[in-house]
């Protein structure tokens, strides 16, 4: 997407990505930028940078920053819900023992992690910061509990389809 700015020089190669290929660059760049830098630090420029992108596929894609961020913190809950999942599925089915499993799996990698810790907490400090990320703001917070509750098994028991990984969705 880069044109060296001299004009004389040979141009940049050109790789054209499918549109999930992109949205997947952005939304991981984003959370890499959250996670080490924080929210203040984080701007469309530098999510772009880390992604290989022009700054306009962010507004192309999620139509702003605020909208790239919710769905950074949409795919990351997916994926630390798949993996909570994983571990209340290989529990017995006793609710003392899927809120074990729950908890325990909450503590031990990949959701114990340093770089997830921090993007977490970035996550956290923006819910004061706008009405766009009280949203966000409210999701975790009821997303730890529907988390507690499915764990316990009072919510998505065998009777229902529906999952705690098939929410986040």
């Amino acid at each position: 997407d880069r044109v060296p700015d001299d004009k004389s020089g040979p141009r940049a190669k050109f790789t054209r990505e499918l549109p999930a290929v992109r949205r997947r660059a952005l939304i991981e760049a984003t959370a890499r930028c959250l996670a080490e830098r924080g929210h203040a630090a984080t701007s469309v420029r530098e999510v772009c940078a880390r992604a290989g992108v022009s700054p306009g596929l962010v507004r192309h894609y999620f139509g702003g920053i605020d909208t790239l961020i919710a769905e950074t913190y949409r795919s990351i809950g997916s994926h630390v819900a798949e993996t909570l999942a994983v571990a209340l599925d290989a529990a017995e089915s006793t609710p003392e023992a899927r809120l074990r499993a729950f908890i325990d799996a909450s503590f031990r990698p990949p959701v114990l992690d340093p770089d997830l810790l921090s993007l977490w907490l970035s996550f956290w400090a923006l819910v004061r910061r706008d009405e766009m990320s009280s949203i966000v703001g409210l999701l975790f917070l009821s997303t730890v509990a529907i988390g507690l509750f499915y764990a316990a098994g009072l919510m998505w028991g065998e009777h229902t389809s529906l999952s705690m990984v098939e929410y986040w969705r």
